[in-house]
């Protein structure tokens, strides 16, 4: 599953991960993205740069 939080127009962060995320990590990914909240969408039509830390994957995505 990948998760999407922030902004779909100026900034996106997403989270790969192998289960659906409780309301707690969701809460923890909110404050670690800067207080940008989880965007309910199944994909996004847009560029992204990818950023690898560990076992997981994140993706950052800017809009000129």
């Amino acid at each position: 599953m990948i998760h999407f939080f922030g902004d779909a127009v100026h900034k996106v962060f997403a989270v790969q991960t192998t289960a659906a995320l409780s309301q707690e990590d969701i809460n923890k990914l909110t404050w670690l993205f800067g207080n940008r909240s989880k965007i309910n969408v199944a994909s996004l039509d847009a560029f992204f740069y990818w950023a690898a830390c560990s076992d997981d994957y994140a993706m950052e995505h800017k809009c000129n």
